[in-house]
């Protein structure tokens, strides 16, 4: 979507973020250090600028309709056999 993520630390977060290199992962009960993510995301341009294009890379190739149909379709094949 374009925006620079700073999230929680959920589930499967690690599977699309590299923290401090695609996004930010804080703590949501450390005010503090949301407070320091946002300021890094705002003064740092390099860091965001070069998290777009890794993430719009990553987005384009593991969210691709065409091989993300062709997965489903695997996969439903093989819960038929």
């Amino acid at each position: 979507m374009g925006s620079f993520p700073i999230q929680s630390n959920t589930s499967c977060a690690e599977e699309w973020i590299i923290n401090k290199k695609t996004r930010l992962l804080v703590d949501p009960n450390n005010i503090e250090e949301i407070k320091t993510a946002l300021r890094e995301a705002l003064c740092n341009d390099l860091l965001v600028d070069k998290a777009s294009i890794i993430n719009n890379k990553k987005i384009k190739d593991e969210l691709n309709f065409a091989s993300f149909k062709k997965e489903v379709l695997n996969l439903y094949n093989k819960l038929l056999k």
